[in-house]
């Protein structure tokens, strides 16, 4: 074919055309094929589709709270019943066993705050120590059970008895010393005030009735916090100096260390 010569009269023409067409052909049956394989696209949510989802979406949110919340719950009932169990024990350690009162523990506790109060405050303070009288006969004739009956009783009237004072002076406090001991704190209390009191502790506990008539009484120890004090030690020597004195001078009264003088009874240090 010469350069002249155009594409119909070029025998090669229909050749080239044919495989052109061919080649077209086989170009849309692959595009089709390929968009036939393609995953069609979802149509786009409706508002009510949305809506439906925010809705399952809250009421499990909603049912994750209410389970948060009853675990709360139940964690604070667990930390209060702890709370309570522990503030049970510490109760049972500041308690004496046989007689309820307050022990050894809680007496050296509440006496150390007051002395320090009656200090800062320049307020007077009293202590009465108090002792069953001629224990060690009792026990020994009636045995253990009555004695520990009578140690009772006597808190029981001591606790009793020092409730009107309680209402004038605000604290008043009996606790159980050790043995056949007791303690009676007086806060706000001035030595004469305090010895008056002890009287009608003691004549209370005189009075009965007892079991089996056995008769029982008791000697009172009356001390005051004074300047020359250093502290709870000094103050229960003084009461205990008292009622040494009580119990020489015939039992079942009360002395007061004030209206005792010094070289009648040398002191005797009283540890609590």
């Amino acid at each position: 074919m010469t350069q002249n010569s155009t594409p119909l009269m070029d025998p090669t023409y229909p050749c080239l055309r044919a495989a052109a067409v061919r080649e077209a052909a086989a170009s849309r049956t692959a595009t089709t094929s390929a968009e036939q394989r393609q995953p069609r696209s979802a149509p786009p949510p409706s508002l009510s589709d949305e809506l439906d989802e925010a809705r399952r979406a809250l009421r499990a949110l909603q049912r994750t709270a209410r389970r948060l919340q009853q675990q709360n719950e139940t964690l604070i009932q667990g930390l209060e019943s702890a709370h309570a169990a522990n503030t049970a024990l510490e109760n049972l350690a500041r308690r004496d066993a046989l007689t309820g009162l307050p022990n050894y523990r809680a007496l050296d506790e509440r006496l150390r705050e007051e002395c320090e109060r009656a200090r800062e405050h320049a307020t007077p303070l009293c202590i009465a120590l108090v002792d069953f009288d001629d224990f060690r006969h009792y026990n020994n004739t009636w045995g253990h059970p009555a004695a520990n009956d009578v140690l009772r009783t006597i808190a029981q009237r001591l606790e009793r008895n020092l409730e009107h004072h309680s209402c004038s002076s605000g604290s008043s406090f009996v606790a159980r010393f050790g043995g056949e001991e007791f303690v009676v704190v007086l806060p706000l209390t001035d030595g004469e005030t305090a010895t008056a009191v002890a009287e009608r502790l003691r004549a209370a506990t005189a009075k009965g009735p007892w079991p089996a008539r056995r008769p029982v009484t008791a000697s009172f120890g009356v001390a005051r916090l004074s300047d020359t004090m250093a502290g709870r030690e000094d103050l229960l020597s003084e009461a205990d100096r008292a009622l040494r004195h009580a119990k020489q001078t015939g039992k079942n009264r009360v002395a007061y260390a004030g209206d005792i003088p010094l070289i009648e009874l040398s002191r005797r240090p009283r540890k609590i």
